[in-house]
């Protein structure tokens, strides 16, 4: 089975200011990935400085639970938002 990597996870690592504003714009774009992708998106995000804008992204609607709930989880059980 081959290994490769989700292009959103590619773009995260790559661009991960032009991908959060994305994902901000149209928090729906994430419904399509498996929840460890969204997982490691958002780790990927959050050590990139761009917590702020995924909890914003919490609260919006178009996300179902799991997904948010992955996006709470990597923007609070780090430290403080800043």
């Amino acid at each position: 089975m081959a290994s490769r990597e989700s292009p959103i996870l590619s773009n995260a690592s790559r661009f991960p200011r032009d991908l959060a504003r994305a994902i901000q714009a149209r928090p729906t774009m994430l419904c399509d990935e498996t929840t460890e992708v969204v997982r490691q998106v958002a780790r990927t995000l959050v050590r990139s400085g761009h917590r702020a804008e995924l909890a914003a992204v919490c609260e919006e609607s178009g996300l179902d639970t799991a997904r948010r709930a992955v996006l709470r989880a990597a923007c609070f059980n780090h430290g403080k938002l800043h």
